[in-house]
């Protein structure tokens, strides 16, 4: 039996007795800030006798190009409840209150994700403040994205963002969303109360498929390490690691089943991998029948992560997880900006391992034109990266992404 129940009183008790509020989790524009978050320094000055108590409100839009995503951004606003010089964290996790209990919501991707279980969380480290400091305008302290929640139920919903400001050195645990504010490390909370509506079944709802479900992405994953005949250690790693963390909101007996059922299914999927008896068209046909967007989007997750587990992205294993995008019925745009986040981190392998074509996501059927096309949006996108880059690894990596645009770009010139 799932340990959900013990969870709900446990956080009902939380949220009454021992939570107040919740505080925020930092952001600007792109991806990669929006998982790290910006700088404290930004739209925040000190001393300000004038400044009110913080607040904290909603706004829903898309906050930039390059996320596909439409997006809840938290904005605050005040002084900084702390009474000493602190390096302040911010951290966030979703509840959802919709049948009067208090039930933890799960997110799709694993950078959204508590360190030991799929609840909901975002954390950045904001930074040094001192007392009489914080924001004098409002300014982004944290972000959800609704389409990557999974709550409970399907239907609407009625979520509650809750915020925690803490001290980054002495941080307080937080489990499926809950914490005590009596840990040392909790300065204070706020909550942001919203609603969405989801079509995909709950996890509670899709619980009688969710054991198949995980089983043929596990199969995946495996798929995507052999693909290009080597399965590496770090990419068994980065499996083990996401099995352990789907099994972690189950009771110890629960949690040990699924694990032996996990772990079988890695071990056959392996040795069918090794035997080519794997079909890759068959668990996908099956994940379409029985997942979830979101369970779909969560398999190319880990394929990506399993990609770029090695630090090399191999040909075979960026046109097999296009493959499975494609048969799982996945929007383009988004899987790019998965693969674009797993590019960044590469090592300097990465151009002399892939093809052009599979490293900027060319499609051999597109034409001349909508090929360029691509091509200029792939230069704005990746330019625009590298002038906010610090010097460093990732910087070189997408400087060699645009040295592809245009290796690229000459190609199909000269092919025109």
């Amino acid at each position: 039996m799932e340990i959900l129940g013990l969870i709900v009183m446990i956080l009902i008790y939380a949220f009454f007795g021992q939570i107040i509020r919740a505080f925020f989790a930092s952001l600007s524009a792109g991806w990669r800030t929006l998982i790290h978050g910006g700088t404290f320094a930004e739209n925040f000055k000190t001393n300000f006798s004038g400044m009110d108590s913080f607040e904290l409100k909603g706004e829903t839009g898309q906050i930039s190009e390059e996320l596909p995503f439409e997006v809840l951004e938290l904005k605050g606003k005040g002084l900084l409840p702390i009474r000493k010089r602190t390096n302040v964290c911010f951290v966030t996790s979703i509840v959802d209150i919709t049948d009067d209990e208090l039930k933890p919501v799960l997110s799709a991707l694993d950078d959204f994700q508590e360190p030991e279980s799929r609840a909901f969380q975002h954390s950045v480290q904001a930074g040094q403040a001192s007392p009489n400091e914080g924001y004098v305008s409002w300014a982004r302290v944290g972000v959800v994205i609704p389409s990557l929640l999974v709550p409970p139920k399907s239907g609407n919903r009625q979520l509650v963002a809750l915020v925690r400001m803490i001290d980054g050195n002495n941080p307080p645990p937080i489990s499926l969303g809950y914490s005590s504010k009596e840990h040392a490390g909790f300065i204070a909370s706020f909550e942001y109360q919203f609603e969405e509506n989801f079509s995909d079944k709950g996890y509670e709802e899709e619980a009688a498929h969710r054991e198949e479900t995980r089983g043929l992405i596990i199969m995946l994953g495996v798929q995507v390490a052999m693909s290009d005949g080597d399965f590496a250690e770090q990419e068994g790693k980065v499996i083990k690691d996401w099995i352990t963390r789907s099994i972690a909101t189950y009771t110890d007996e629960r949690r040990e089943k699924l694990k032996k059922a996990y772990n079988d299914a890695f071990k056959t999927a392996y040795k069918e991998a090794q035997n080519g008896t794997i079909s890759i068209s068959e668990v996908t046909e099956k994940l379409n029948e029985i997942a979830t967007k979101a369970q779909k989007y969560e398999a190319v997750d880990l394929c990506f992560d399993v990609m770029a587990a090695d630090g090399v992205a191999e040909e075979e294993e960026l046109t097999a997880i296009k493959n499975i995008s494609e048969a799982l019925d996945l929007d383009f745009n988004e899987i790019q900006k998965m693969k674009d986040q797993r590019l960044i981190k590469l090592s300097t392998k990465l151009e002399s391992q892939s093809s052009v074509e599979a490293m900027l996501g060319i499609d051999s059927d597109w034409s001349p034109d909508q090929i360029q096309k691509h091509l200029r949006k792939e230069f704005t996108k990746w330019n625009g990266r590298l002038n906010t880059l610090p010097d460093g690894e990732e910087r070189e990596n997408a400087q060699r992404m645009l040295n592809l645009i245009a290796e690229a770009r000459k190609k199909y010139a000269e092919a025109a």
